[in-house]
């Protein structure tokens, strides 16, 4: 039995479903931002260790978070698991950063807010 539908509604189901699928996308990039922002921890810069030029810290899954020396020196402080999706957001002051640093004889310029 064939079912006969209106051209101004079928345009008004049409608005329906791209309005819904606009709040839909827009609810998805939300949910990813608020994804990008989470860590699975914060690790001290003090609880790391540094192994083949790289920040190094035990993931649960049984891998290890890693963060390479030039990374760091270039201002990333997240540490990411090669084996899972997981990170960690890596805490330290400037002066630990450029302590850590001369000693492992990487160089950096470490800029500093007046």
């Amino acid at each position: 039995m064939p079912i006969f539908i209106s051209f101004s509604k079928l345009l008004h189901l049409s608005s329906l479903e791209a309005n819904t699928t606009k709040a839909n996308i827009s609810y998805i990039s939300l949910n990813l931002s608020a994804m990008d922002a989470y860590h699975y921890e914060e690790v001290l810069l003090s609880n790391m260790l540094v192994e083949d030029g790289k920040l190094i810290y035990p993931c649960p899954c049984g891998d290890l978070f890693e963060l390479s020396l030039q990374d760091f020196a270039a201002g990333a402080d997240v540490a990411q698991c090669p084996t899972c999706s997981l990170t960690i957001k890596v805490k330290f002051t400037h002066e630990e950063k450029a302590h850590l640093l001369h000693s492992e004889g990487t160089s950096v310029l470490i800029a500093s807010s007046v």
